[in-house]
């Protein structure tokens, strides 16, 4: 893991310092080391969702491989990590722009310069190295090179800052969200000419803005008077700012609007000025201040455009939980959407609001199967729907809030969160904790008569399955669809014959006319809609109800009916999974692709639909992987770095154990287990599944070993008596670990028994393994030493040994051994003259070992051979 760090009381070079360390290290973890300075928490209040800091007491510490330092080099100033680091192990890369702060590591790496702000060392890198910023990306790095620099005229900043700023300015940098956090020093003039501004200030409320025009006169020409009307803005927090002063024989008029919808250039125009929409300035010459204020006024009724209101920006229909939603779920619903907080409502009422961060607290605790309720903020702040999108943002950072629900009276019609203000402010270029990776317009529609296809590809016993679900399905009025794997492999013609229907309506009910109609045997599942119904012949059917964890409000019918199978189908894996067959008669074969999986499918690529469904699920990196070794697949480029981010991973290292063994016992059964084995190496995942597993050549061949071995048996008995080959690799993986961490994994799995069985044998089986060295490999050598190992065992421990000449004897005494059956009895040995006792088991074992090899055919020469011995 790499740690991204800068000092405590973090100011806003430290954290663009680390946000442009995050681009040279994209795997790196940004993280808080302590307080932030109240700058960066004004502007953390609004970007917090944008600019993701860990929390260090979330993070496992001993994962961390390196370290990179920026803006100070004095580890005593590294806030909660001091005393972790340095350490061992750990390498440590420092970018400075102060004198060394402290002792270092002998060896660090050093990037150290005498420049205005470390932010500029970190833009220069990034020019260098030709990583792309995004106007947002260079807002930040801005920020902080201004700040450090006193916006450029501090005596310590360089010719390299101004060009670093340079730089970013070509990026699109925002100057006015700089301004907004940048506070400059003023001049004692300065400051008494400012007083004499905000005295005269006149507020207007011209389409919903509030204007600010101040005037005064004064003899002395003053300098400035730009950063003047700047502070004003700041200190009366207006949407527009005019100042209009007359001294030095002219009437200096500046204007500053911080929306939007009034363009400061286009007033001022007519006064002969020029500028741009934020800014603008102009020097009359010639026409007292009453009447260049007269003409303001009139300019301003005329050029003031109305501004972006809550109504425009917010999301509706709204997705909400009610009270009794577990945090769990309310979690799921929020990675899968990508929402930071959802409105509470109970009987249509809204009641609270839960965020992200109370969850976190909650699953913390140990409480995700609580209710919401018990963890929701009950005092809820409320827009109008003509809120100005500078109130809401006011109102955001004011209460620190990430979201506010827009009200209509008492009817809860949309809401705003963070990033609808970020986009109205930042446009599309801002970094988004959360987006859709599917495509939109599918580049390649299915080219198939579908109905055809499944009319030819499908048995017929399938087929009537099929046909009869849909006719159920038309009876009671719902839509009803084949999802799921058999979906896919319907469409490659790969044999599949799990039958999974969504149903548009109950599911329960579907199953239960199923059931009823079909003879077959329903298992109900009430509290999650679903059933399944076991037919006579043997065949399964699960039936699922086409839902939402959330409810929209207000949302017409139609909008639910036609949104329900797409939210179905959007919660699933990936887009080669997502996609229907409608059973109802007159659509009956009828494909249905929301998210252009049949495109996926065709060009052979894995992609999940959003960008958190490896956080929301991890196991779906594993079942990523089967399907690439299944299908010849391969992950498509940003499903892959999904794979590989560390969110994700520290996800899967926390999962139940059972959960894992369930998705790794599955790829180990799947026909390439070592090539899967070896991705999920390649990809860092294998050190969360199975920490500890050393994977050096010796494990990787006794690993093929497994696989032809389990070839071989498969040939000769394979349908007869399938192997369990999970257990299999899994005991031969696990052998060379110390006992202890062998029985945390064996607890932490929660093994069946017949597998625990498999695993201590092998992990204990020292003598197992001692015999089958010898040069006696009998079948009665053999069978003394196995009599009593499952198949199982017996082929680990002969892939552990790796002697290949023992092979074909181990499997042809496996093979044998199946066709043993007692020849004699324990009343045949008494009859015959010996004693009832430890003996007899002697001579059984004997009489089987012959039997192998072929000294006794049948009962009348088992017999003869018995007394033979006495």
């Amino acid at each position: 893991m790499d740690l991204i760090v800068s000092h405590s009381h973090l100011d806003f070079d430290g954290l663009a310092s680390m946000v442009a360390a995050q681009k040279i290290y994209p795997q790196g973890l940004m993280v808080n080391p302590g307080k932030l300075s109240p700058a960066v928490q004004e502007f953390m209040s609004l970007y917090k969702d944008s600019v993701l800091l860990e929390n260090v007491k979330r993070l496992d510490l001993q994962q961390v491989k390196r370290l990179i330092v920026v803006d100070t080099s004095g580890f005593q100033r590294l806030g909660e990590l001091r005393g972790h680091f340095p350490r061992p192990g750990v390498q440590v890369e420092v970018y400075d722009h102060h004198p060394a702060g402290g002792e270092l590591p002998a060896d660090a790496r050093q990037t150290l310069a005498q420049v205005g702000a470390a932010t500029t060392l970190m833009v220069e890198l990034i020019r260098e190295r030709g990583i792309s910023l995004n106007p947002f990306e260079a807002t930040i790095l801005a920020l902080g090179i201004y700040e450090d620099t006193g916006s450029l005229t501090f005596t310590s900043t360089t010719a390299r800052d101004a060009a670093a700023v340079a730089y970013l300015l070509s990026l699109g940098a925002n100057l006015q969200v700089v301004a907004n956090f940048i506070d400059r020093p003023l001049g004692e003039r300065q400051q008494m000419l400012l007083n004499a501004l905000l005295s005269s200030v006149r507020e207007y409320r011209v389409r919903g803005i509030d204007i600010l025009v101040t005037a005064t006169s004064q003899e002395e020409y003053v300098g400035g008077l730009g950063l003047l009307v700047e502070k004003l803005a700041d200190v009366t927090n207006g949407d527009v700012v005019f100042a209009v002063v007359e001294m030095g024989g002219r009437v200096h008029l500046v204007g500053r609007s911080r929306v939007d919808s009034v363009s400061v250039n286009e007033i001022l125009a007519h006064f002969g000025g020029g500028g741009h929409p934020k800014a603008a300035a102009a020097n009359i010459k010639g026409r007292p201040l009453a009447d260049v204020l007269s003409s303001l006024d009139r300019e301003l009724s005329r050029c003031v455009r109305p501004p972006v209101t809550a109504r425009q920006i917010m999301s509706s229909p709204v997705k909400m939980v009610s009270p009794e939603t577990s945090i769990d779920e309310a979690g799921r619903v929020m990675l899968r959407y990508g929402h930071t907080g959802l409105p509470v409502a109970d009987d249509g009422k809204l009641v609270g609001i839960i965020s992200r961060r109370d969850l976190e607290k909650a699953q913390h605790h140990g409480l995700g199967h609580a209710p919401v309720k018990g963890y929701m903020s009950r005092g809820i702040i409320t827009i109008s729907a003509d809120a100005s999108v500078q109130e809401v943002q006011d109102l955001m950072i004011l209460h620190d809030i990430g979201r506010l629900p827009v009200l209509e009276g008492e009817r809860l019609v949309g809401i705003v969160s963070r990033s609808d203000v970020l986009r109205v402010l930042h446009g599309e270029h801002y970094p988004r904790r959360f987006h859709t990776m599917y495509q939109t317009q599918c580049p390649l529609a299915c080219p198939m008569d579908t109905r055809k296809m499944v009319a030819e590809r499908l048995p017929l016993d399938m087929l009537d399955l099929l046909r009869d679900a849909g006719e159920m399905g038309d009876r009671l009025g719902y839509g009803v669809y084949l999802v799921g794997g058999m979906v896919r492999d319907l469409l490659i013609n790969v044999p599949n014959c799990d039958v999974d229907l969504a149903v548009e309506g109950d599911g329960v009910a579907l199953a239960e006319l199923l059931a009823r109609e079909l003879g077959g045997e329903l298992v109900r599942h009430e509290q999650f809609h679903t059933a399944t119904v076991n037919l006579p012949s043997g065949q399964k059917v699960d039936v699922v109800t086409a839902r939402r964890e959330f409810y929209d409000y207000p949302a017409s019918l139609p909008v639910v009916e036609v949104s329900t199978l797409r939210e179905d189908l959007y919660r699933r894996d990936f887009t080669i999974n997502a996609m229907a067959v409608q059973l109802n008669r007159e659509r009956f074969g009828t494909l249905v692709d929301f998210f252009c999986g049949y495109h996926d499918l065709e060009r052979g690529i894995i992609r999940v639909l959003y960008n958190l469904s490896f956080v929301e699920d991890p196991t779906r990196i594993l079942r990523a992987v089967r399907f690439e070794q299944r299908y010849g697949f391969t992950m498509e480029p940003q499903t892959l770095a999904l794979a590989k981010d560390p969110r994700a991973l520290a996800v899967l290292s926390r999962l139940s154990g059972t959960r894992l063994w369930v998705e790794l016992s599955c790829l180990l059964e799947e026909e390439r287990p070592v090539q899967s084995v070896m991705r999920l190496v390649e990809l860092g995942v294998w050190a969360q599944v199975l920490p500890g597993v050393v994977t050096d050549s010796r494990w990787w061949e006794a690993m093929e070993r497994v696989f032809w071995l389990t070839k071989r048996w498969e040939e000769v008995r394979g349908r007869a008596r399938p192997l369990r080959r999970a257990i299999l690799y899994l005991a031969t993986i696990l052998h060379r670990m110390e006992e202890e961490e062998v029985i945390a994994i064996r607890h932490r799995f929660n093994l069946h028994r017949q597998d625990l069985e498999v695993l201590s044998r092998v992990i204990a089986g020292e003598e197992l393994l001692a015999g089958l060295e010898e040069d006696d490999l009998s079948p009665g050598h053999l069978h003394r030493l196995f009599r009593e190992e499952q198949p199982e065992t017996v082929l680990a421990c002969l892939a552990l040994t790796g002697r290949e000449e023992a092979e074909s004897r181990v499997l042809a005494y496996l093979e044998a051994r199946e066709s043993l059956h007692p020849l004699v009895s324990g009343d045949d040995l008494k009859d015959i003259g010996l004693k009832p006792g430890p003996i007899f088991a002697d001579v059984l074992l004997d009489l089987e070992c012959a039997f192998l090899e072929g000294k006794v055919r049948n009962r009348e020469e088992a017999l003869a051979w018995i007394r033979g011995l006495s």
